[in-house]
């Protein structure tokens, strides 16, 4: 991951943490995931917790220090626990395990409080919430990297899985607040390319900037942060900078088809290494190659006017 990538990866989990600071914000999402259309927390129900998690594990000396990205303390109907938010801006194939950790590191903390001062233990559940364009493939679950398991015993067996949400499908209508609605219709947006000036939408600045972050794209980023475009003049540019790419690659693996069928016809045989060298061939590489195709005589002169650009 490049330097600037790293950043606004970083300045996208800061911004969307402090979104879900707003307690407001926070139970209308966990009303409308949970819930729906029969809201259950009320904004004066729910607080922010510490985020900070320190366990200590007094037989091995040891203490473990993890930090969450949200939690809550959350009050229904006089019984009180406590959820968990993490944000995902990519797809994480630990996620699944951290997330457990948390949770285990929740119940430690507040066991050695039971210890000391008979404090009961509230009981935690966290949400993993996807911002990225790609479907998560990613496990859920130790399940999903398991062998099956005994029918007999499968009730009994500690593979929980966690609530995974992906934003970008989510109907905007679930939610009241204008933050979500918000979120969720820029998402949209800028992963279906709808950059059409017929189809703007109104979105708060600070929502775009957020959005804007996930573009990985520095300069879209600072000018929507600088207020020089609007959110709208991002995504369309946003979706024409994929477009771009797409049709760059499109007519690239055109070309490594042709000269492959080619480079077959002539030599009768391209061994997996060298096929797998031209497929990832850059563009000038491929231009080379095209240039002396008639020249090649055998996979060693493929590779020599591969290096030769």
């Amino acid at each position: 991951m490049s330097k600037k990538n790293y950043m606004l990866r970083k300045i996208f989990d800061i911004r969307i943490r402090s979104l879900f600071k707003n307690c407001h914000v926070a139970a209308d999402f966990i009303n409308g995931i949970l819930f729906y259309e029969n809201a259950v927390i009320h904004y004066d129900d729910i607080s922010l917790s510490d985020s900070n998690l320190d366990s200590h594990l007094p037989n091995q000396n040891i203490t473990r220090e993890r930090e969450r990205d949200n939690i809550y303390f959350v009050n229904i109907d006089g019984t009180e626990c406590l959820i968990g938010i993490e944000h995902q801006s990519q797809i994480d194939h630990g996620m699944f395990q951290r997330t457990r950790e948390y949770d285990e590191m929740n119940y430690l903390q507040q066991f050695n409080l039971y210890r000391s001062t008979h404090q009961m233990i509230k009981g935690v559940m966290t949400f993993v919430v996807y911002y990225g364009q790609k479907k998560w493939k990613a496990p859920r679950t130790y399940e999903d990297m398991m062998n099956p398991m005994p029918p007999a015993l499968k009730d009994y067996m500690n593979a929980a899985s966690y609530p995974l949400i992906e934003m970008r499908y989510l109907d905007p209508e679930r939610f009241h607040s204008q933050e979500l609605k918000e979120l969720i219709i820029g998402l949209r947006y800028l992963y279906n390319h709808q950059y059409d000036e017929d189809h703007d939408i109104t979105i708060s600045h600070d929502i775009a900037v957020t959005i804007a972050a996930l573009t990985k794209n520095t300069q879209i980023y600072e000018k929507v942060k600088e207020e020089k475009i609007d959110m709208c003049q991002a995504i369309r540019d946003y979706g024409k900078e994929n477009l771009n790419k797409e049709k760059s690659i499109g007519r690239n693996e055109g070309i490594i088809q042709t000269l492959i069928r080619q480079l077959k016809s002539k030599l009768g045989h391209l061994s997996k290494d060298t096929l797998a060298t031209i497929q990832s061939s850059t563009q000038e590489q491929l231009d080379s190659l095209t240039v002396h195709i008639f020249d090649i005589d055998s996979e060693k002169d493929i590779l020599h006017y591969l290096q030769l650009s």
